[in-house]
């Protein structure tokens, strides 16, 4: 089994990215939301799993933020829990005293959407649609855009001043409807 999904590697991580710029697509612009990065200095994003985090301004956690959206059908999963506040650890005396800010932030603020490589774009789109109920932006109307190179990715800049619930292109900061391009 193993040695047949390494077969299929380039193929997996293709799909992969696929769906990862089209949940940032669709999830582009929502306030309070902090996207993936698509690539840093030394790696590009495959997208294994599809991580948000809430930004310090959202009024809740993510474990609000899961809750809310199972009511609307969505299931979702959390961050990793920090090494040093794991039970197990906690009780062999390791980390005591111990406090490790980011981990712990990320951690109550994160959590992962749906990203199996068996789901349709129509079920990103109502991932998208239940995020933006809940934290109250409307659905874009660019919903049928597909972001299919890095480059395009990154040209986009997020949560604009003037209005969280818009998407721009950077490159001259109008707001994208449907028909425009990047």
């Amino acid at each position: 089994l193993g040695v047949a999904q390494l077969e299929q590697l380039d193929k997996f991580v293709h799909i992969k990215r696929r769906m990862g710029a089209r949940y940032t697509s669709l999830l582009a612009g929502i306030p309070g939301i902090q996207l993936p990065l698509p690539r840093t200095d030394f790696a590009d994003n495959i997208y294994w799993v599809y991580g948000l985090v809430l930004a310090d301004s959202v009024p809740f956690d993510a474990k609000e933020a899961m809750t809310r959206l199972a009511k609307l059908g969505i299931g979702t999963r959390p961050y990793f829990w920090p090494m040093h506040e794991q039970p197990v650890f906690r009780k062999m005396g390791l980390f005591a005293g111990e406090s490790y800010p980011v981990a712990e932030r990320i951690a109550r603020r994160g959590f992962y959407v749906p990203s199996g490589l068996a789901l349709t774009d129509g079920q990103m789109e109502q991932v998208a649609e239940a995020m933006r109920k809940v934290f109250q932006c409307p659905m874009p109307e660019f919903i049928g855009w597909e972001i299919d190179t890095m480059e395009k990715l990154e040209a986009c800049q997020f949560d604009p001043p003037d209005d969280p619930c818009r998407f721009y292109s950077a490159g001259d900061n109008q707001v994208a409807g449907v028909g425009d391009g990047f």
